[in-house]
């Protein structure tokens, strides 16, 4: 669309407002003179100038060009039942239904239905975009976008069933005025989910504020789905009606310039729209100010905004610089999500006085294979990082459960929220905890002064430094230095740490997080070879095989057997990369068969590893050499429990010759805090305490 067919549209549009309402769609009808596409412009306008009712001003408000029909919430779907959800009260609604809080009776727990409006239920085009967002958000695995848990229909209608986002829409908090110091945190997250979307090849269509909700913990959710494209659909007559020229869908104040031509639209779109919000973010202002749709599509397409340093001098040039890439006309010329992100984390945002610029803002290892499954961990460990009344996070687990790179990924996911920076700190080599500060100050680059105690230096330079982020790995061996942690962060009100442990640090304010095997397919469930890769266990171990062996892959005569291994090294993601490289030299029926001694097969680990990660044997070594001769010998004695063991077994079996010179609940909870026991049924009268398979065969071993 050129600056003349604008021009054509405006004159026809403003030409037809000044006509009675009854009678502008046979004058636009008559004056496009049977140019359909131009008569479809001119009408859509009018009917978004009709249904925004004045709505839009050049503050920004978000006048659409769908719209919904004036949508009256009310109690009515209040106290109904819709599948295994309890209706409890109305929260919104919007252009394609009503949202409603209701009660997921089979998990206990509350959830957001989204309801598509009756007025649409017979409207062909209604019902796929509604089904899209489903399809669409339902492919994404990422915290800081919305999930959905299920899809439905009833009597009322279609319904999609998606996690309660409880806190302020995007647009709310822009009411108050510019949001420049949020930027980096809130833009971080907010770009780093559409990289994952772009990714993935789906294009959101809708960024804008009131699409982004922000939790009371100050974490990012992308909401709404609807308008969103797969890339990879077909072309069908279904997808062409989307993106007609003329049919514009979207929000007319944060659309692209090629969204506003009813073109299709690509990644580089949304990357537009996102930067209108960061403009609105760091000014205050809308990049495009205009008094009507007609001037705000003209503007987006034709003008260029004002660089964001001018409306306010806190602005930092190099974010500046970044917003006005983003906002380039030309899509082609427009950074990618992915290069967004990477400027924030670089320092196109705003700076921090106590950081050297030179300084990376994190030092997290480069990961050479993607993680596999951890969603829901993932997912549960952003609230604890973004919450500023958490201050320690601690991932505990059996050796082999895959912390380490739960906590890079959790830590990577959150680089835009930490201004300070994070730094990651590897204690493995370390067996002596006076160490521990001094590997903490090498990280940090801080240098020791002669006669000043270096964990005084350390205090000093973190409490320095913004919101900022300490990943302490492989804490266990070096767990008396927990009392130095505890004293940084108390000095360091702005420091959080997340630790990895295979026993807790047991400090005051420790909030432990324990990280479970991967999950296993349901014992007996008859699976196709596509579902059952649904399984992170069973995903990781074909991707670990198909590395060692490139032909392999998962069918109807190995599942089974790919099953079976899996379940008998306990979902252990150690456990199964180790067995996955055995493919390339054993089938996986016939590496079943030599399972029955674990320790004895799974020892062909990478030689790049560290050594407690080469076999399996040694990773449960390093977890039994932290316990103390009376509880190695307990660990031993109640190996031989199958199934597990109530307190009074483990006292008749383990101490029945009252020889552990130890009391039996400190050494049975010593066990469980390190992660070689865990107990099972806690709320039970008489709780039973259980070992992995894995590691009990280890104990049995050493009887």
């Amino acid at each position: 669309m050129n600056s003349e067919h604008f021009e054509r549209v405006r004159e026809i549009y403003h030409a037809a407002l000044d006509r009675p309402p009854d009678t502008r769609a046979a004058f636009v009808a008559q004056i496009c003179s049977g140019d359909a596409a131009l008569q479809r412009e001119v009408q859509s306008l009018l009917v978004a100038e009709a249904e925004a009712a004045g709505r839009f001003m050049a503050t920004a408000d978000e006048a659409t060009l769908n719209v919904a029909p004036n949508v009256s919430l009310g109690a009515t779907l209040a106290g109904r039942i819709l599948g295994f959800y309890e209706v409890l009260s109305p929260l919104g609604a919007g252009g394609m239904g009503e949202v409603y809080l209701a009660r997921d009776t089979r998990l206990g727990r509350n959830v957001a239905i989204k309801l598509l409006a009756d007025a649409h239920r017979l409207d062909a085009e209604r019902v796929r975009r509604f089904e899209r967002e489903a399809r669409a958000a339902s492919a994404l695995n990422h915290p800081n976008i919305v999930t959905i848990y299920d899809i439905g229909s009833c009597d009322a209608g279609r319904f999609i069933v998606m996690e309660l986002v409880e806190g302020l829409t995007l647009r709310e908090v822009l009411e108050r005025g510019p949001a420049l110091a949020s930027l980096a945190p809130l833009g971080g997250q907010i770009v780093k989910a559409l990289a994952v979307a772009h990714a993935a090849g789906i294009i959101h269509r809708d960024i804008k504020p009131a699409n982004i909700m922000i939790r009371k913990d100050g974490y990012a959710k992308i909401l709404d789905f609807g308008l969103a494209r797969l890339v990879h659909e077909a072309e069908g007559p279904a997808s062409q009606e989307v993106t007609n020229p003329g049919c514009l869908l979207g929000t007319t104040a944060y659309m692209s310039p090629e969204q506003a031509r009813g073109e299709t639209l690509g990644a580089p779109s949304d990357v537009f729209s996102l930067g209108i919000i960061f403009y609105q973010m760091a000014t205050g202002k809308h990049p495009f100010p205009a008094s009507s749709l007609i001037a705000t599509l003209h503007a987006i397409h034709s003008q260029d905004p004002l660089p964001p340093a001018t409306l306010n001098p806190h602005v930092p040039s190099p974010l500046s610089d970044l917003i006005l890439a983003m906002l380039h006309k030309e899509a082609s010329r427009r950074p990618t999500a992915a290069e967004v992100d990477e400027a924030l984390v670089k320092g196109s945002s705003v700076p921090s006085t106590s950081e050297p610029s030179s300084r990376p803002r994190h030092n997290l290892p480069v990961q050479r294979t993607p993680l596999v499954g951890r969603r829901v961990e993932r997912s549960a460990l952003q609230p604890l990082l973004m919450n500023a009344a958490v201050r320690l996070v601690t991932l505990t687990g059996p050796g082999g459960t895959g912390k380490t790179r739960l906590a890079i990924q959790a830590a990577t996911d959150a680089i835009g929220s930490f201004p300070g920076g994070i730094r990651f700190v590897n204690l493995a080599p370390l067996s002596d905890p006076k160490l521990v500060i001094s590997a903490i100050s090498q990280a940090l680059g801080i240098r020791e002064t002669p006669g000043r105690p270096l964990i005084e230096a350390a205090k000093d330079y973190l409490a320095s430094l913004e919101r900022m982020l300490l990943v302490l790995d492989n804490f266990e061996q070096v767990a008396a230095a927990a009392q130095e942690i505890s004293e940084i962060l108390d000095a360091c009100p702005q420091v959080k740490a997340m630790v990895t442990s295979r026993t807790v640090l047991r400090v005051y304010g420790e909030h432990e997080f324990p990280v479970s095997p991967l999950p296993l397919p349901h014992p007996g469930a008859a699976l196709s070879p596509g579902r059952l890769l649904d399984f992170p266990s069973v995903a990781l171990f074909v991707q670990r095989a198909m590395a060692a062996k490139p032909d392999f892959s998962l069918t109807t005569q190995n599942a089974e057997a790919v099953v079976q291994i899996c379940r008998r090294l306990d979902g252990l993601p150690l456990a199964i990369e180790l067995a996955a490289a055995r493919v390339k030299v054993l089938p996986p029926a016939s590496l079943l068969a030599r399972l029955s001694s674990r320790l004895e097969v799974l020892t062909a680990g990478a030689q790049d590893l560290p050594e407690r990660q080469r076999t399996l044997r040694r990773a449960i070594d390093w977890s039994h050499d932290l316990l103390t001769p009376s509880e190695q010998k307990l660990f031993r004695r109640i190996s031989v429990f199958s199934g597990g063991c109530t307190l009074e077994a483990a006292e008749a079996v383990g101490n029945a010759e009252e020889d552990l010179g130890v009391d039996l609940l400190d050494a049975i909870t010593s066990l469980v805090d390190k992660s070689l026991l865990s107990q099972t049924a806690p709320g039970a009268a008489e709780p039973r305490f259980t070992m992995l398979e894995t590691i009990r065969e280890y104990g049995r071993e050493r009887l």
